[in-house]
């Protein structure tokens, strides 16, 4: 039985727990947008803002259908 590095088993686990995170940030903005509320999310320049949740999914959408 061969063992993997250490190191790549991390980074394994990291990208699973990406992908968890990922798909539970969707379910919440997809939940938020049903009902109309907003998100707030980062602007990149170490502030936040708040953004209605249907603005944000229409973003999303178009984003997976680019790719």
């Amino acid at each position: 039985m061969e063992m993997k590095p250490k190191t790549q088993d991390l980074d394994e686990f990291s990208q699973k727990i990406m992908v968890g995170i990922r798909k539970a940030v969707r379910k919440m903005i997809e939940e938020r947008a049903e009902i109309g509320e907003v998100v707030m999310v980062g602007d990149g320049e170490e502030g936040y803002k708040y953004v209605p949740a249907r603005e944000l999914l229409e973003k999303l959408r178009k984003d997976d259908s680019e790719q």
